[in-house]
């Protein structure tokens, strides 16, 4: 759900730009702010809180299980970067397209939408690596996972 609005928010970054129609670029920047309120952010709060809830109820201990501990950080790096970084560029963004006819505000804007992808870029690794942390977590050996292999009957 999250990571389509999040592709979705990246070909629009990138395709109005392409256009060279300022109306275009404002509606894309509307439509990436849409997309985050609706979708990014109540599904990465839902992973989030899923994820702690597991945690919790599966009794892992962050501490004791590195992958554990590697995936809390991962999310907390994923807020603090939408949060302290892409959020305030996209405000940025949105209030530099309305005046983008200006030949001063298209440099401004150009400069702006590089950051922002950026962030986003980084964003989007580090969700990766948090995905794929979840598919190889048994490799990295923790405390736990030890008691999930299977034993041979004799």
């Amino acid at each position: 759900m999250f990571l389509g609005s999040i592709l979705g928010s990246i070909v629009l970054s990138l395709g109005a730009p392409a256009t060279g129609d300022p109306q275009t670029v404002v509606f894309a920047w509307r439509a990436v702010d849409d997309a985050n309120t609706f979708l990014t952010v109540p599904g990465m709060l839902v992973v989030g809180v899923s994820g702690l809830a597991l945690m919790l109820v599966q009794g892992r201990r962050p501490w004791q299980e590195r992958w554990v501990g590697l995936k809390l950080l991962l999310m907390i790096a994923i807020v603090a970067n939408a949060t302290l970084l892409i959020l305030p560029a996209e405000d940025q963004l949105r209030h530099l397209a309305t005046a983008l006819p200006a030949s001063e505000a298209r440099e401004s804007f150009m400069n702006a939408a590089l950051k922002q992808q950026i962030y986003g870029a980084a964003n989007l690794a580090l969700i990766t690596l948090a995905a794929v942390l979840g598919v190889v977590k048994p490799r990295l050996q923790g405390a736990r996972a030890s008691r999930f292999r299977r034993t041979l009957v004799s």
